[in-house]
């Protein structure tokens, strides 16, 4: 049997924790998955990526549209017993439960809100009859000399559901709804104009049990920053933002393409640079000698035009080839590329770059020296 790849090692665990903990879930399917041709929210972030005791998180999206310049409208709200499936309207237990975060590009949501929120939870299990009754409670009830075992875990309830819609003004009239569960509500009739989904929050408490008493305290584990991507290379080479190189384009051959992803070297390797600090730890080892467990780091390879190798890739093989697509299949010769990175416990964050396609300019160190032979990585 074949031993499995760097890439399916690493990718595969960091991929599943993703769509678990999820940067931001749509339901709109791509073919490929890495080609953006209509409206698309590639990703939701909360800043920070979990809520501390008393804090706050700012969310925003990046959504690519082919609009123009229509305004968008957008909705946000959050549902602490939601759904956590992907669909694009409200799924929320019950409407006591339910709180509408705004219409803005970018939202807010409190731990405060959370905690009176969750307030209401017992008043909603009773009303749906869901409470266990009386005398189960006493039957359940633990002998008094019994006591939990020393310990923490998280919380069984820390996380919830933040839902969103952005959709072009043009869905409703030309006037945006001023009540974001009102355009919540319903589902996206047409998906080049509406997207919708939810990402996921997490509470960043823990329950600590020690000497049969039972604590709830802040996760300073939890208390995550996002992943920060600091920039990007072509062929070895920084590419900045603001530089448009000129690629050749590719045309796919069967006979080449065949083999493994990694025998096909035509197109250009672009590799993602994060930040030093970008992957944390996510727990203390209790074992003596062992390095504490990291972050598992996946990189989203997206474009207008044209094909990657891996549409995924992540920290421990970080790289891909790009492809640029022949005019035909991309007339006007402009192709937007995006990198967005996740680190499987809602942090994220993103880049974009341009490329043209058509003739390069001549050059020995690239598309990038070409026009700039300046760069960090070409040859003076």
């Amino acid at each position: 049997m074949a031993e499995p790849s760097i890439r399916s090692v690493f990718i595969a665990p960091a991929l599943l924790l993703c769509l678990l903990v999820g940067g931001a879930c749509d339901r709109v399917e791509f073919e490929p998955r890495t080609l953006v041709n209509r409206m698309r929210v590639l990703a939701v972030r909360a800043e920070p990526p979990a809520l501390g005791f008393g804090g706050k998180s700012q969310l925003s999206m990046k959504v690519v549209t082919f609009e123009g310049d229509e305004p968008l409208c957008h909705a946000w709200a959050f549902c602490l017993m939601g759904a956590l499936q992907q669909t694009d309207n409200l799924s929320c237990l019950d409407d006591d439960l339910l709180v509408p975060l705004g219409v803005a590009p970018e939202a807010t949501v409190t731990f405060a809100q959370v905690m009176e929120t969750f307030g209401n939870v017992g008043k909603v299990m009773e009303k749906l009859g869901l409470n266990p009754p009386e005398d189960q409670l006493a039957q359940d009830k633990p002998d008094e000399k019994q006591c939990p075992e020393d310990g923490e875990k998280p919380l069984d309830f820390n996380e919830f559901p933040i839902y969103f819609k952005v959709a072009a003004a043009s869905e409703f009239g030309g006037t945006c709804p001023t009540d974001p569960l009102a355009m919540l509500a319903p589902a996206c009739t047409d998906r080049k104009h509406c997207v919708g989904g939810f990402k996921v929050m997490r509470i960043a408490l823990k329950q600590v049990t020690k000497d049969c008493k039972t604590s709830i305290l802040p996760d300073s584990f939890a208390l995550h920053a996002n992943p920060k991507l600091v920039g990007i290379t072509m062929e070895g080479v920084d590419w900045p933002q603001g530089l448009v190189p000129t690629l050749a384009p590719v045309k796919e051959d069967d006979t080449v393409t065949a083999g493994p992803p990694d025998s096909d070297k035509r197109g250009v390797e672009l590799i993602p640079k994060l930040s030093e600090d970008s992957i944390e730890v996510l727990y203390k080892s209790k074992e003596p000698g062992l390095a504490d467990p990291t972050e598992r780091i996946v990189f989203s390879w997206l474009s207008t035009a044209g094909r990657f190798s891996y549409g995924r890739s992540s920290d421990k093989a970080p790289d891909t080839r790009f492809r640029a697509a022949p005019l035909a299949d991309n007339p006007d010769g402009e192709v937007r590329i995006w990198v967005v990175v996740r680190d499987g416990r809602g942090g994220v964050d993103w880049l974009e770059r341009k490329v043209k396609v058509g003739t390069p300019l001549v050059g020995d160190d690239g598309p990038l020296c070409a026009l700039d032979g300046t760069l960090e990585g070409c040859q003076k």
